[in-house]
């Protein structure tokens, strides 16, 4: 390095952890190499290098560690997830193990009960229910059928006209992709793995990913702003100094390489460009509410849905009531 990345930054960034450095002293002078983002994937990336011996060091421009893994436990008196807040896929996803091995709470949340509301605000009855599982059948075997067909076009085109399906689409739409049914490809639908069953975790599924960090050398605070690999290595310009190495792990956001944050040298290959343009990150807005200890009625880890008008799919707020109590 031509100017150490700060070792405070890392044990700061550590400490938040409840983790210690893997490298005693200071961060290695020239590591083989360098991850830029400590998310799950920086994170990961880290773990296997640690195992296969390799020197490294993971930069992260956040004062924190996890990327859109976050819990925030100081504000609601309780653990809340800003970013991802459940664990999906969970028959192959490892943060299963991972959170169980570190004595975490999983609450399954695969058929969650649900509390289902007319437009009104008053309880939807039987009728309004079934009427709802019908229209939920009918959009996603129309986008299903699109995209087994081998057809790529936007969900918004196939789905039917019917009572309940501006609900179903802004639940499967906006809710699941963070976009709306004009911005999701029905062949892309159709690939898209089974995301059940589904776990809750009742200390925040953040805290779990930060887990990850424990004994690994960790610089936060340090923004990367340019990659030079046009020579036999990688040089790694950082808001902290200059990092020389011999390869470089970027995890980054599409949204962030979209931006333009990073400047690479050479340029990233007009190919790779538009595989991340291609990839836009969709957007979910997540607003706690903290009650007084009323209930409303409303069953705990119930998932809230109401009727919303048939031309304003995608315009609603989608809620979970009382999570993990």
């Amino acid at each position: 390095m031509s100017k150490p990345v700060g070792r405070r930054s890392v044990l700061a960034g550590l400490t938040m952890a409840g983790a210690t450095p893997l490298f005693a002293g200071s961060l290695p002078a020239n590591p083989d190499v360098v991850i830029v983002g400590a998310g799950a994937a920086g994170l990961s990336a880290g773990r296997a290098l640690a195992r296969a011996g390799v020197s490294f060091v993971i930069v992260e421009a956040a004062n924190r560690v996890g990327g859109r893994a976050w819990t925030d436990t100081r504000s609601l008196g309780q653990p809340f997830d800003h970013g991802c807040s459940w664990i999906s896929a969970a028959n192959h996803n490892p943060f299963v193990q991972i959170g169980r091995e570190n004595g975490f709470s999983l609450i399954d949340h695969t058929s969650p009960d649900g509390d289902l509301l007319d437009l009104d605000g008053d309880r939807a009855d039987a009728a309004d229910r079934a009427a709802l599982n019908r229209a939920w059948g009918a959009v996603d075997r129309a986008v299903s059928r699109a995209g087994r067909a081998g057809r790529d076009v936007p969900a918004s085109t196939v789905v039917p006209d019917m009572d309940w399906a501006a609900t179903v689409r802004s639940w499967s739409g906006a809710m699941d992709y963070g976009m709306d049914y004009d911005r999701i490809s029905t062949a892309d639908y159709w690939e898209s793995a089974d995301g059940q069953p589904s776990f809750l975790v009742r200390e925040g599924l953040g805290s779990i990913v930060a887990t990850l960090a424990a004994d690994l050398p960790v610089a936060l605070g340090t923004a990367v702003t340019g990659i030079d690999w046009s020579g036999s290595g990688v040089t790694v310009e950082t808001s902290d100094g200059t990092i020389r190495a011999r390869a470089c792990i970027l995890t980054v956001s599409t949204g962030v390489l979209n931006a333009g944050h990073i400047r690479f040298t050479p340029a990233l290959p007009v190919s790779q460009q538009q595989a991340a343009a291609d990839i836009p990150m969709g957007l979910l807005m997540k607003v706690p509410l903290l009650f007084d200890g009323a209930r409303l009625g409303l069953g705990e880890n119930n998932w809230v849905t109401y009727r919303i008008p048939e031309d304003q799919p995608g315009r609603a707020c989608y809620s979970v009531a009382w999570p993990c109590g």
